[in-house]
């Protein structure tokens, strides 16, 4: 499932494999400082049905947003 989301995620989205990697990895790291409290699972970090990308969302944060304002909604 994870494999079939981020196909349809890459050919979905403009955003390089390396801003995928730098963003997930800092998603995962505050997770473990919250001891995974309300992290979904991979396939559905990536994309959920009826919910859009939360990938997605904190890749539009980084691009978009000034610094506190992505602390303040994501923690990156």
């Amino acid at each position: 499932m994870c494999l079939k989301n981020m196909t349809k995620f890459i050919k979905d989205y403009d955003f390089t494999k390396e801003e995928i990697f730098e963003v997930t990895q800092k998603a995962i790291d505050k997770a473990r400082d919250e001891n995974w409290l309300y992290f979904p699972a991979a396939h559905y970090f990536i994309h959920k049905q009826d919910r859009g990308s939360k990938l997605a969302e904190l890749l539009e944060f980084k691009k978009e947003g000034g610094e506190n304002e992505r602390k303040r909604y994501t923690g990156i």
